[in-house]
């Protein structure tokens, strides 16, 4: 028996209105990745059977059947469902796909999966004899056995039933092992584990890891990998949080050439379920644009002005240099990376700034050896304008403090006041740290309150530096000032109140321009935000596109500042919505209060980020020679494997949560994904697919693979088979635990794909 069960750590179709070709093409391309991943799974499923049939065989035993599938008949009330998709006869056994795709099975004689009818498949294998006085009896052997049909299961030595039990694995890791290696042969691309930036406040970022730090080592991982995958550093990542989630966890990196090392405990903040542990690192982006679109598709709507400032980019262009300086490539890259160009731009957010940008020439045909002819094009680049609602936030407390850094030199400690910057009152929170961009090159000076002490920092604003927002990302921990090694919490106050953004809400609101604006004060504390959309059909769909649904709809209802949702959220919102989008305000001094305000530019401010649509960086691990490429093959089975049997123990140990179980819905999900990024991807998801069927067949639960060869070592110590009704007791318990764990987590695919698809 091969249950179809994975444990791991938008909609294919959804408009029945005519569609344009573009997308045709990826209904096409689609439903291609659909098929391979069919082919791909059930060939994963055949093999494993055809382990046991070709065992089965070479020992004599009759085979019966042999589906892919379960021929399951299924009733729903009147409704009578085929068994069978497909079948035919060959010799004496019948082949074919049944229409339960959870697995599959070789139907022996003498052994059933099913244990109502283990009775009655033994009595038809027994072989009856007569006796002097003519009756009919069932011959025993000195050992105590029942003699069976020659060509039964059961007749066969333990030894034999051993081997045919354990060839269904066997072909999976086989197969494991030459889909990986085939793979390799072809090239798997990677996201490599070169830190493309670094959360503000998060634990790497309190440690010192720096953007463009090359990780090699995670974890349990026993040896550096310098072509370790990003996914795969998430993965152990994640395994160490559930394993052991207050102990630091070891990272072996490459810094400048050099080893680095870091003992990092993570934190789930940023999990609104409370479980996946994470570092606070992201993945690395290249200055290569998108080959679609090459800015976010909400910059041209969110204000009149687009046109004027957007630079003139194309998508797949590829941005090389900044006021004529050259970003640095590193070896094997065609590109740039994102931190290397922001490090640049970001101290001139304020700033026209002009990219040297690599191109393909246009109608420009391929060179001899297949390139296409490339230029170099100048391209200004204007600053995007900050977006405001017409008041700001408070700054807070010190939230977290960096090593080494000058504010952890200076003494600061968490909990500290935020209360000047060089002499003046701080009067919004997201614009300090663009106070403090302005002044690169240039001594500054924060002032702090402990209590009733006064404390200053002093610090030189360095000249190269990124400005870091996670105010989208749940529950982030604050905002950091640049060179200072120390992150800062917004709070829901209102530091001011600004007039700018006061008559740009009387023209969008003039009916309640006196409440829109007179009605906020310094000092009230924002506790709710509420989307306004009503009255606009257009508007409201294109804000749904944007926000998502499951968004949007929180947004209409109401969303409170708490719960890992703050001011950073609320900032970073409107930053990505269009110009005049309205929401209501609620404060509460000595009552609560509601304001509507409209979305307007901020006049003083800009943003650091200006709306790039950055592609991640993507190298291949290829191998040249057949050895090389079974060495790989060897080497991933092994890893998946150890992985899933690490996954197996933590499970029995509850310290997996709930959602990390899945079935054949996020399967089927996970492997179309892979399908859609290529052919060594699916081939290398067929891999982990095999290593998960082989060890999880092989536990020691009736039904199972494991179970029966628990049943065979017992038999083979005692010198008999186990009591057969015990067998059969124990079989009818481990059919059920396989029953309840397939409607587990086939809950949970119901749960988590409407999530994905919503």
């Amino acid at each position: 028996m091969n249950p179809w069960i994975l444990l791991l750590s938008s909609p294919l179709f959804a408009s029945a209105t005519p569609v344009e070709p573009d997308a045709l093409a990826a209904w096409g391309a689609t439903l291609w990745n659909i098929v391979q991943v069919a082919i791909g799974l059930g060939f994963v499923i055949f093999v494993h059977e055809l382990g046991h049939f070709m065992a089965a065989k070479f020992f004599g035993v009759k085979c019966e059947k042999f589906y892919v599938g379960f021929d399951v008949p299924i009733t729903i009330g009147p409704i009578k469902l085929p068994a069978k998709l497909f079948h035919f006869q060959w010799g004496e056994t019948e082949y074919g796909i049944g229409s339960i795709p959870l697995g599959g099975y070789v139907k022996m004689l003498g052994q059933d999966d099913d244990p109502r009818n283990a009775e009655k498949e033994n009595e038809r294998i027994r072989i009856n004899t007569t006796t002097a006085n003519g009756d009919s009896s069932n011959e025993t052997e000195a050992i105590g056995r029942p003699q069976y049909d020659p060509r039964s299961f059961p007749a066969k030595s333990v030894f034999s039933r051993m081997v045919i039990i354990s060839a269904g694995v066997v072909m999976n890791i086989l197969f494991g092992i030459l889909f990986a290696a085939i793979a390799f042969s072809i090239g798997v691309p990677y996201g490599p584990t070169i830190i493309g930036d670094v959360m503000p406040g998060d634990p790497a970022w309190v440690a010192g890891v720096q953007s463009g730090d090359k990780f090699v080592q995670v974890a349990e991982m026993q040896s550096p990998n310098d072509q370790l995958a990003y996914r795969d550093m998430v993965e152990s990542i994640a395994l160490a949080g559930f394993d052991t989630p207050s102990e630091p966890i070891p990272i072996r990196a490459i810094r400048d050439g050099k080893p680095i090392s870091f003992d990092i405990v993570g934190t789930r903040r940023h999990d609104p379920e409370g479980y996946l542990l994470r570092l606070g690192v992201l993945m690395p982006l290249t200055t290569k644009l998108n080959d679609r679109v090459a800015l976010k598709p909400s910059l041209a709507e969110n204000w009149p002005e687009a046109k004027e400032f957007l630079p003139a980019l194309e998508p797949g262009d590829i941005i090389v240099g900044v006021n004529g300086t050259k970003l640095p490539i590193a070896e094997g890259n065609d590109a740039p990376m994102e931190f290397e160009l922001n490090k640049l731009v970001h101290p001139l957010f304020d700033q026209t700034v002009t990219l040297q940008v690599k191109r393909n020439k246009k109608e420009a045909f391929e060179d001899s050896d297949g390139t296409i002819p490339t230029e170099i094009v100048d391209i200004p680049w204007k600053p995007l304008p900050r977006r405001t609602l017409g008041f700001t936030f408070a700054a807070g407390e010190v939230t977290a403090i960096q090593v080494e850094s000058q504010a952890s030199k200076a003494g600061l400690q968490l909990g500290d006041k935020l209360v000047s910057f060089d002499g003046q009152p701080i009067d919004d929170a997201f614009a300090l740290p663009l106070q403090v961009a302005k002044r690169r090159g240039e001594k500054v000076t924060l002032g702090l309150e402990r209590g009733s002490e006064k404390l200053t920092l002093d610090w030189i604003v360095p000249e190269t530096f990124v400005l870091r927002d996670g105010g989208m990302q749940f529950d982030p921990v604050g905002v950091e000032l640049p060179g200072s090694g120390l992150v800062f919490a917004p709070t829901s106050q209102i530091a001011s109140v600004q007039s700018y953004a006061s008559k740009a809400n009387e023209e969008s609101n003039p009916k309640d321009s006196e409440l829109t604006v007179g009605g906020l004060k310094v000092g009230d504390t924002v506790v709710q935000i509420r989307l306004e959309a009503e009255g606009d059909e257009e508007k409201a769909a294109q804000l749904e596109g944007m926000l998502g649904k499951e968004s949007y709809a929180d947004l209409l209802k109401g969303k409170p500042l708490t719960g890992g949702y703050g001011p950073q959220f609320v900032n970073s919102l409107i930053q990505v919505l269009p110009i005049g989008t309205k929401f209501h305000i609620y404060t509460k001094d000595d009552k609560v209060q509601d304001h509507s305000l409209a979305i307007a530019n901020d006049p003083n401010w800009y943003q650091a980020d200006r709306g790039l649509m950055n592609t991640p960086l993507q190298l291949k691990h290829q191998v040249d020679s057949i050895p090389a490429a079974l060495a790989m093959g060897v080497n991933e089975i092994k890893k998946r494997a150890y992985g899933v049997i690490r996954f197996v123990k933590m499970v029995f140990s509850w310290k997996i949560p709930r959602k990390a179980a899945a079935g054949p819905g996020m399967i089927f999900y996970a492997a179309t994904s892979a399908a859609s990024e290529g052919f060594a991807d699916l081939l290398m998801f067929l891999t982990m697919l095999s290593a998960n069927l082989a060890v999880l067949n092989f536990l020691p639960i009736p039904a199972l693979d494991g179970g029966h060869m628990m049943f065979l070592i017992a038999e083979a110590i005692r010198g008999k088979p186990v009591d057969e009704n015990l067998q059969m007791r124990l079989t009818v318990v481990g059919v059920l635990m396989l029953l309840g764990l397939m409607i587990f987590v086939t809950f949970n695919d119901v749960l988590n794909l409407s999530r994905l698809l919503s």
